[in-house]
């Protein structure tokens, strides 16, 4: 049975049929790139203001921020916000209420000594924080100081209320609120950004997009998506041998895709990171003020007034007050560092359309695809009769006076009108699976071996020979000129012990500065060796 008459799609996901809202937009387009990065257009229509949220993974922001594209002709002031690497930290650690560090009410209602409170406890009392502390809650008449070291601490708020000092324990207060307002904002928003930071691995990105028109808008970026890959079935039972190419995509991100046009493109674009999400501050060095300061008071000594001694004049300086601008130095703290980036078999099978894209080449699935977050599926890709021939392949690789056996190949020529990407092939051959190859990418018109095992039934041994002789000798204004000529000689005899007659490929090595002599015409030829081609018959040496 035909390969072209299986059919084995498997789809990763059930289909979809979420309604949007009116301010999501659906993917619409997505292209898959052979160098691991993908395209995705968003398109759908608003009307009148619309603020779209994108989710993005933490990794891939630097790539959406270096690419975000927005198409949308009913507004002239498009606004892009997202929170930065460090947002949480930074935001935390800006307001009044201090909830990084997971503290407890007791280091909470201590950050905020002077702040007015009110509590339950269980009536109402209201007054001013002055502090909490711990102590051992020591019962009644009990006199042994070891029992109350070692019973635990309690903790006791401590509030100013109406000119009085007021303690209360903290077990013993049923509620706590924040009089001034502004203490009250901080708290909610504190833990709003806690809730948000619960998932690290998402960034959201907004757009805001300011109109009164409904129109239709898209949204396009480019990041980092898993390599689509291909894989290869090809048949050699029937007279025409046919071959078979499946698309493996993977969605790997949070979000379904939904009746998508989905492009596979082979081609190796310039694809890089740039560190654009992180923060980045370039070094400044400190630099003293200009100050001069004040003069430095100074003493001096009496001065004598014998001219025919000398004396040493000794000038004593004090300093009492003065600032010493050469003695002002600085810390030089490393600038942060950019790291640079280092650097893809049913004949009535609705497979994708390929056509050329500048210097790539690209498949266009004909039917939209659906397919759940996380989930992957194989698309056919291409299906066509091939034009292939059944040989066995024998390098001269082989050590000299050992036997060894040709390896089965078959000769390809791609006719099926694409360029192939690079995958594995499943050979199948007399209706049942025969081995196993690999191709690199496979151009159009291309000529290419592959190989999927040994042929056993074929055996050869090769033997080497190499002589050296003077072959002329000339005299010419007054030099002589000696030529000596090496011959290297090498012997192939192969048997064939199969009823079958086989044709086979020679690869011979070429030789630098050397010229082929005998046979003098070649099959092929590559940058290192020569094929050669030769039918052996059924049961002959």
């Amino acid at each position: 049975m035909r390969l072209s008459k299986l059919l084995i799609l498997l789809l990763g996901g059930t289909m979809l049929h979420a309604a949007t809202t009116a301010n999501e937009l659906p993917i619409k387009r997505i292209s898959l790139y052979s160098s691991g990065v993908g395209y995705y257009e968003l398109q759908g229509t608003l009307e009148g203001n619309a603020k779209l949220t994108l989710p993005f993974e933490t990794e891939t922001m630097n790539d959406a921020l270096k690419s975000l594209t927005i198409y949308d002709e009913g507004t002239s002031s498009p606004l892009i916000s997202y929170p930065s690497e460090a947002t949480l930290k930074k935001t935390l650690e800006s307001l009044s209420v201090k909830l990084d560090g997971n503290p407890t009410i007791a280091q909470i209602l201590t950050s905020l000594r002077g702040a007015e409170i009110e509590i339950y406890a269980p009536a109402k009392i209201v007054g001013k924080i002055i502090g909490v502390e711990h102590k051992t809650n020591a019962r009644a008449g009990d006199v042994d100081q070891v029992l109350n070291a070692l019973r635990p601490q309690e903790a006791f708020l401590s509030l100013w209320v109406s000119g009085k000092i007021q303690v209360i324990g903290l077990k013993d207060i049923a509620s706590y609120s924040f009089t001034d307002p502004v203490i009250g904002r901080d708290l909610n928003r504190a833990l709003e950004l806690i809730a948000l930071s619960h998932n690290d691995r998402t960034k959201n990105i907004s757009i805001t997009l300011p109109s009164t028109k409904k129109r239709t808008v898209g949204v396009s970026y480019v990041i980092a998506a898993p390599v689509w890959k291909a894989s290869y079935r090809l048949e050699l039972s029937e007279k025409k041998p046919f071959l078979q190419g499946w698309a493996i995509v993977d969605n790997a991100s949070d979000t379904d895709w939904k009746d998508v046009e989905l492009s596979l493109v082979v081609g190796r674009p310039v694809s890089f990171i740039q560190p654009l999400y992180a923060p980045y501050f370039v070094h400044r060095p400190t630099i003293a003020l200009s100050i001069a300061g004040i003069a430095a008071a100074k003493t001096y000594e009496s001065g004598y007034e014998n001219d025919d001694e000398e004396y040493a004049l000794e000038e004593v300086s004090q300093p009492m007050a003065r600032a010493d601008m050469s003695e002002v130095s600085y810390k030089r703290s490393a600038a942060p560092s950019v790291q640079s980036v280092n650097r893809e078999l049913a004949q009535n099978y609705q497979t994708a359309a390929s056509q050329t894209l500048g210097e790539q080449f690209v498949f266009i699935v004909k039917n939209p695809v659906s397919l759940q977050r996380r989930q992957s599926a194989m698309i056919p890709l291409v299906q066509s009769d091939f034009s292939a021939r059944k040989v066995s392949i024998f390098s001269a690789a082989s050590q000299r006076g050992v036997s060894a056996n040709p390896v089965l190949g078959v000769e390809l020529k791609n006719s099926s009108g694409m360029k192939l990407p690079a995958g594995p092939i499943v050979v199948y051959d007399g209706g049942s699976y025969a081995g196993d190859s690999l191709i690199e990418f496979f151009g159009e018109n291309e000529k290419r071996l592959i190989s999927y095992g040994d042929d056993q039934s074929v055996t050869g041994v090769i033997t080497n020979a190499q002589s050296a002789y003077l072959d002329t000798v000339k005299i010419a204004k007054g030099v002589l000129h000696i030529n000596h000529k090496n011959v290297y000689t090498k012997s192939y005899i192969f048997k064939n012990s199969s009823s079958t007659a086989k044709s086979l490929i020679v690869e011979h090595p070429l030789i630098i500065n050397a010229k082929l002599v005998e046979p003098s015409k070649f099959s092929e030829k590559t940058g290192v060796l020569y094929r050669f081609d030769l039918a052996l018959p059924a049961n002959k040496e």
